[in-house]
């Protein structure tokens, strides 16, 4: 098909029974994998009740080029938190390109500011974790070139089925915000976004699981919360993601490290010993100890002391060999 010949048109549907919408879901049911994969009925019931997302509203967009409907869109506004949630926005493989997808983008962002969607932040969920399959560099890509950035930290999607427990596992997860160029967040911030999205699976799952599989969703949510917690360790999280940078081109297939500043402040905290040590010693030695004994005792303090840093985190071990003094000793092995 030549792009230039292309017209796209934006549909929204409000109703399960419109034939576009079942020629978009069966756009979804294409190009959507098991692990990334909403049941169906769910998204048909919410079709059909818009009304009861009473925390802010749903879309369900359908694309359609030349009078073809080849792509489906999904997203959530959470009102009260001034987030905006991107789902899905699906493609159908035969048309997918850039310019499908970006035009798509487009349409919806412009369907927002038309209808005064007031948000702060849009967030789409990256799988990162597919079997033995890659995550699509493409993807991350063409969000990258939107401004959106890849959060630098843990982040695990919430189960989106029943019985479908590979769609609950460790993600990536990208953000666009309103406030121009930024390459960090508060990581009180995050997780409060992380919180939004959540509420909002479990607030969809309210209307369409029954008690026993909600309670077990609940539970599932308060585990991954606390480990995305207990993964950072800085008051503030990285973000990176500048078009087509190193990162999404290079590490997909992993989620990227946290930043950690527990080996520096060990390290300050050795320091600190070795100073008291030293003190100790000379105060020994005005007391006419013997000074070979004092440099005995210190050396084994200093040992005991860095092999308790090692068994804490072996990483460390890598690190402290880039500092000469023991980079030396390796080499004398």
């Amino acid at each position: 098909m030549n792009n230039s010949s292309i017209t796209y048109e934006l549909l929204r549907f409000k109703n399960s029974s419109d034939e576009q919408f079942l020629e978009a879901m069966e756009v979804y049911r294409k190009t959507t994998s098991h692990d990334q994969k909403t049941d169906i009925k769910e998204i048909t019931y919410w079709v059909d009740n818009l009304k009861q997302f009473e925390i802010g509203e749903l879309f369900f967009f359908g694309l359609k080029a030349n009078g073809l409907v080849i792509g489906y869109a999904e997203l959530a506004y959470i009102k009260q938190e001034r987030i905006l949630i991107i789902d899905y926005i699906n493609i159908a493989s035969e048309y997918r390109t850039n310019s499908s997808f970006y035009s798509f983008y487009s349409l919806i962002m412009n369907y927002m500011d038309q209808n005064n969607c007031d948000y702060d932040y849009i967030t789409i969920e990256i799988l990162s974790k597919n079997g033995n399959n890659p995550i699509r560099n493409e993807e991350v890509c063409q969000y990258e070139l939107e401004n959106f950035k890849m959060v630098n930290t843990l982040y695990i999607q919430p189960l989106l089925e029943a019985h479908n427990d590979e769609s609950s596992t460790e993600a990536l997860i990208m953000i666009y915000t309103r406030a121009g160029e930024f390459y960090q967040l508060k990581k009180e911030t995050f997780l409060h976004i992380v919180d939004t999205i959540y509420n909002y699976y479990l607030y969809w799952d309210s209307k369409v699981c029954d008690i026993k599989e909600l309670t077990k969703r609940g539970a599932l949510k308060d585990v991954n919360t606390n480990s995305i917690r207990e993964s950072i360790n800085d008051d503030y999280i990285v973000l990176t993601g500048c078009p087509l940078n190193a990162l999404s081109r290079a590490n997909l297939n992993k989620i990227p490290p946290k930043r950690s500043n527990t080996l520096w402040i060990a390290l300050l905290c050795c320091l600190i010993i070795v100073g008291l040590v030293l003190g100790i010693l000379y105060l020994l030695k005005m007391m006419e100890y013997e000074i070979n004994s004092l440099i005995t005792i210190g050396v084994f303090i200093l040992i005991i002391f860095l092999l308790l840093l090692i068994l804490i985190d072996k990483s460390n071990l890598k690190t402290l060999k880039k500092i000469p003094i023991f980079s030396a000793l390796s080499a004398l092995k």
